[in-house]
């Protein structure tokens, strides 16, 4: 299901079918690509292979919870914003999520609205830091040019002056 055409790749991980079954609808319904796992494990895998743009992840799951697998993509993805879905009896867990790096989480069930609007806020945050991230860049590059400049000014001074 994923394109690598400039599309938005979302990589979804829950260990419940009908969650999965239910966000995958609405991802294709929108037109994302997406790749859907049913454990952290395979995420991870998943993530090995292929970039995404964001991860939606639940945060109750056995073997590896959402967030441990946060913990370790977050440290490798920095930014790639990442959306924790959560019932309402593990709102704490979310709330330290968000502490710990998660751009936002969402209550289960699934508000379709709601959800939509969280991935577009994600992914116009990435956005932005990309653009931010290319523009530091230019600013460096345009700085070490510059130094590079008045360092050879400066030896054809010396040059001028010995």
């Amino acid at each position: 299901m994923l394109n690598n055409d400039k599309k938005t790749n979302v990589l979804i991980v829950d260990d419940d079918k009908y969650v999965l079954d239910s966000i995958s609808l609405i991802m294709r319904f929108h037109e994302y690509d997406f790749i859907a796992c049913k454990d952290a494990e395979r995420a991870l895998k998943e993530l090995g292979k292929c970039e995404f743009d964001i991860m939606i992840s639940d945060i109750n799951m056995p073997g590896m919870s959402g967030l441990e697998l946060l913990e370790i993509v977050s440290k490798i993805y920095p930014d790639m914003p990442a959306i924790l879905m959560t019932g309402l009896a593990e709102l704490d867990a979310a709330v330290e999520a968000i502490k710990n790096g998660a751009y936002d989480f969402v209550l289960k069930p699934i508000n379709p609205e709601l959800f939509l609007n969280s991935i577009k806020r994600a992914l116009q945050y990435s956005k932005s830091l990309n653009i931010d991230k290319k523009y530091i860049e230019a600013l460096q590059m345009q700085l070490e040019a510059k130094t590079q400049e008045l360092s050879q000014a400066l030896d054809k001074i010396k040059n001028i002056s010995s």
